[in-house]
């Protein structure tokens, strides 16, 4: 089992970056070297001293491959190995020939990886800008099991948008492309920005139902890798107390084959009564609905929040100013 967020990111870092900036790959951060020379009493193997912290290698644009030590970069061609407690840096090139004839580039972290934690730290961002309008992780688009995007567009576009902002403010802090890729996703001043819309309600997610139904939060706590399936509410809740609702398949399958239990009270005790996933709205509780759509993996579950009608909802955080009289 694993987690929404980790097994399903909001934009990928290799086409929905270049799609937002295509020069997104200029910005790989890399350090030429040279002065290389032969480890004494090897034949391949060459040595830089005093490098400075090493995570990855390239020869003529081409990652190289990371050995744990001397020996093992000795044994094969087109292999490194960074020496942490000596700072030395031993690097055997692809034709067995000094590494002064080739570009040799490094970095202190591998690009892929680079971009992936950018990535994953505008993830965070993303949520941190629609709270609390929205739940965490934020929900699938409504139809993405037929058309293979998991995510809306928007989603995607502002993740990747905040993702090239954090690569390019890493390594260039004072472009320009920074505030326009911000702008794009947020902008307080011209209250515009796709996300900013999003939260003030001048655009609207595939998976809200309407601006006025379900005015709770819906969480996938655990869903399976392979899993496809999707829960979608609808309605207003009608209790008067505040529940915590856990839907948890229990028998795996196709929409309208895979079953479900449900509990009241966030997952303490559960209904021995098994529910069809069927594809049209059939009321839960408290007058909300679900509806499934996909193939579900057992133990695949969701959390959903329901307010009751004394509680506010989607309160914000606001200054009040306190006037004392004696």
């Amino acid at each position: 089992m694993a987690l929404q967020g980790s097994t399903y990111p909001y934009c990928d870092i290799t086409t929905d970056l270049r799609r937002v900036f295509d020069g997104i790959d200029n910005f790989a951060s890399r350090n030429v070297m040279n002065e290389f020379t032969l480890v004494s009493g090897q034949t391949n193997t060459y040595e830089k001293r005093n490098t400075g912290y090493v995570g990855a290698v390239w020869q003529n644009g081409t990652e190289l491959t990371a050995k744990t030590s001397i020996a093992t970069v000795e044994g094969t061609a087109g292999t490194w190995w960074y020496d942490s407690t000596n700072d030395i840096l031993y690097v055997h090139s692809t034709n067995n020939a000094d590494p002064d004839t080739h570009t040799i580039e490094t970095a202190t972290d591998d690009w892929v990886s680079e971009k992936t934690q950018a990535r994953n730290d505008a993830m965070e961002m993303v949520e941190s800008m629609l709270d609390p309008r929205f739940p965490r992780p934020l929900p699938f688009a409504r139809y993405s099991y037929t058309t293979g995007d998991v995510y809306d567009y928007d989603l995607k576009r502002a993740t990747a948008l905040m993702t090239c902002f954090i690569l390019i403010k890493r390594h260039d802090p004072t472009n320009p492309l920074c505030e326009l890729f911000r702008k794009e996703v947020w902008d307080e001043e011209t209250k515009t920005g796709i996300l900013y819309e999003h939260f003030h309600g001048s655009r609207a997610f595939s998976f809200e139902t309407t601006k006025d139904d379900f005015k709770g939060r819906l969480e996938n706590i655990v869903l399976d890798s392979t899993s496809t399936g999707r829960v979608y509410l609808a309605g207003q809740s009608d209790s008067e107390d505040h529940y915590q609702i856990r839907v948890k398949i229990d028998t795996a399958g196709a929409v309208e084959t895979a079953t479900y239990k449900a509990s009241l009270d966030n997952g303490r005790s559960w209904d021995s009564t098994l529910n069809t996933t069927y594809e049209q709205f059939t009321h839960l509780a408290f007058g909300i609905y679900v509806r499934f759509v996909g193939t579900f993996i057992l133990n695949d579950e969701w959390l959903i929040d329901i307010p009751g009608k004394e509680e506010t909802i989607n309160s914000r955080i606001s200054t009040i100013n306190l006037r004392f009289e004696l």
